[in-house]
């Protein structure tokens, strides 16, 4: 009976990361894994060097005018989020924030320390996978690759963001 129960999740698309209030952070933190742990977070310094700008805040799923910015002249632009165990990712997005402002003009994606692409953002559909109700321009991304490590390197020299998503199993 259980192995019946599990096979039939098996390939289902999930938010991977859950969608909440966490603890304020900067360029370190921790996010609940929807399929039990933590999800270890690494990213770039935020602007002001103030944690009312952090990364916490674009998995909170509401988009404000804070949300994660980074501080002023920071190289490289960076998000990375080790998993708990292998996830084929289906698919992310990033979502910007209200004030619609400071999005990346590139985004490149690793997995596992090696490059799968860059992308540029795109119009998106309300309703079309996010779990946030948003249309507009940002970036989805389908990846359809397993790895633990997730690496995104936003391109130009400003990257505010208000949502990020990532679905997978």
């Amino acid at each position: 009976m259980f192995a019946a129960h599990v096979t039939t999740h098996i390939g289902q698309k999930a938010l991977l990361i859950e969608k909440k209030t966490y603890p304020l952070m900067t360029t370190t933190g921790v996010f609940d894994f929807a399929m039990g742990g933590s999800v270890a977070f690494t990213g770039h310094p935020v602007y002001e060097n103030n944690a009312i700008w952090g990364p916490h805040l674009a998995f909170d799923n509401a988009r404000t005018t804070f949300d994660w910015c980074n501080f002023n002249g920071t190289s490289p632009l960076f998000g990375q989020w080790v998993f708990p165990r292998r996830v084929t990712m289906k698919s992310i997005f990033l979502i910007p924030r209200l004030s619609g402002d400071g999005m990346p003009t590139s985004l490149s994606v690793e997995v596992d320390g090696v490059s799968i692409g860059s992308f540029t953002a795109t119009t998106l559909d309300a309703g079309s996978g996010h779990y946030i109700t948003y249309a507009g321009p940002g970036y989805h991304i389908q990846p359809n690759v397993t790895g633990t490590t997730w690496r995104l390197n936003f391109g130009g020299s400003i990257a505010y963001i208000g949502e990020i998503e990532f679905w997978g199993y």
